[in-house]
Formats: C-alpha cells, sequence, structure tokens
C-alpha cells in the first residue's frame, strides 16, 4: 500500500548526508545531526533554523533530545526548549545546554560513537548517579557504555560487538548489529541494588537476526520497532 501525501516543510541546510533525526516531546523542535559535522536544531512548524552546533570534528552520527534542565534536573514543559546530547565519528560525546552551549565533553570510544540510547529517568535505576538520568553509546570498538548524563561520567562497559542502534527497553536495553543481529541485555539481581546493578556483567540473549543491517530501534510502552537496511520495518508488542 503506497499512500501519497504532501510536502508539509522542507528544512534545508546540511551540505552532506543527514545521519539522525530526533523530535522533542512536545513537537515543537526537531534535531538533525549530518555527516558536514554540525547539529542543527529547527522549528518543527517554520522549518526554520534555530541553532546551529558546531563542535565536531568529523560527521556526526547521533543526536538526542533531553526532555530535562541539564542543570536541575528538572522536567522540561511545553514551549521550553531541551538540551541536547550529540555523538560522532570523531569519538566525542557533547552535551549541549538549552542556550546551545556546549557544557560536557566526554571521548567516549576507542573509535567512532556509532549511536546514542534513548534517555532513561527512571529514578530507581539511578541510585548510584543521585538521580541523574543515564544514556547508553554504543561504539565501532565493540563495547556499550553506560554514562551519567549529568556529568557524563562512566558507570559501566559491556562488550557487546558492534551496534549500529541502541534503545532502552524499560531497564533492559536492546542493540542492533550491523548484521542484522538484534540482541536483548539485561542484568541479574537478588535484590533492588542499583549501584550492585551498575557494576554487574549485564548478559545478552539474541532475539532474531533482521534481514539486513539495523538502521533504527525505538521502544515504549506497547511495542519495539526495528528498521534494516532492505526497508523493511518489524514491529513487536510488549
Amino acid at each position: 500500500l503506497r499512500v501519497r501525501r504532501s510536502q508539509v516543510l522542507f528544512f534545508r541546510g546540511h551540505t552532506d548526508g543527514i545521519s539522525s533525526v530526533h523530535w522533542d516531546d512536545y513537537g515543537r523542535s526537531v534535531i538533525s545531526a549530518s555527516k558536514d559535522k554540525t547539529v542543527r536544531v529547527w522549528d518543527s512548524r517554520s522549518g526554520r533554523i534555530r541553532a546551529v552546533l558546531e563542535k565536531h570534528f568529523s560527521a556526526v552520527t547521533s543526536v538526542k533530545i533531553i526532555p530535562e534542565n541539564v542543570t536541575t534536573g528538572r522536567r522540561i514543559g511545553p514551549g521550553e526548549v531541551p538540551a541536547y546530547l550529540t555523538a560522532g565519528r570523531d569519538s566525542m560525546i557533547h552535551l549541549w545546554s538549552q542556550g546551545g552551549d556546549c557544557v560536557a565533553t566526554q571521548a567516549a570510544h576507542r573509535g567512532s560513537v556509532n549511536c546514542l540510547s534513548n534517555i532513561h529517568t527512571d529514578l530507581a535505576l539511578n541510585y548510584a548517579t543521585q538521580g541523574s538520568s543515564v544514556v547508553l553509546s554504543g561504539g565501532s570498538d565493540g563495547t556499550v557504555r553506560l554514562w551519567d548524563l549529568k556529568r557524563l561520567k562512566l558507570l559501566s562497559e559491556i562488550s557487546s560487538g558492534v551496534p549500529n542502534r541502541i534503545c532502552w527497553v524499560g531497564r533492559s536495553f536492546l542493540t542492533g548489529g550491523a548484521n542484522g543481529s538484534l540482541k536483548l541485555w539485561t542484568y541479574r539481581t537478588s535484590q533492588e541494588n542499583t549501584a550492585d546493578m551498575l557494576s554487574r556483567d549485564w548478559t545478552a540473549s539474541e532475539l532474531l537476526s533482521l534481514p539486513s543491517g539495523c538502521t533504527d530501534l525505538i521502544a515504549n510502552d506497547t511495542l519495539v520497532a526495528a528498521s534494516c537496511k532492505s526497508g523493511r520495518i518489524l514491529r513487536w508488542d510488549r
């Protein structure tokens, strides 16, 4: 079934391919990452550029909108400007304030940072981080790393193989590889001890093999979906 729809907006500004796009929770802002080494923040209603973020020395591979104030940890409301997290082939992760200033930088992997997860705001999970949200990064060095978002402090490193995409699913997470593998990572704990969980080895179970390399992963309370290079999108109910 093919549905034809007229173009609503055209976002013009990048000078090379776009690698990642993210909307805010209220649909007011769009942020895009590009091989041109820049990140651009757009007004989703007019298509105008609000800001250009420039600090990466190579292609920007992933970008996420942070639904909270990076200083206070307070969740932002409608009409408020979010913060941003970016990653690139230069091995770096940058945290950007609501004003577009780079407030923290971390050399995240030995090689390209391929992907960033969605932001996890479960305070029970974040006991060891004193309430800060956490994020996962996946690198070409074959690891997934867990970070305290507020300070970009490394909390844990997991040998995972090379992930193309990564996504939280509750307290577990999914990785999708260039070879099409889709894995679910969980942890074992005999009691609710989050500090112990952060240092414990995570275990993986292979769910299935996608027809080709994974290009995106999303999850919410009801479903998980994955796209692959062959153009197919697969969906599962949770």
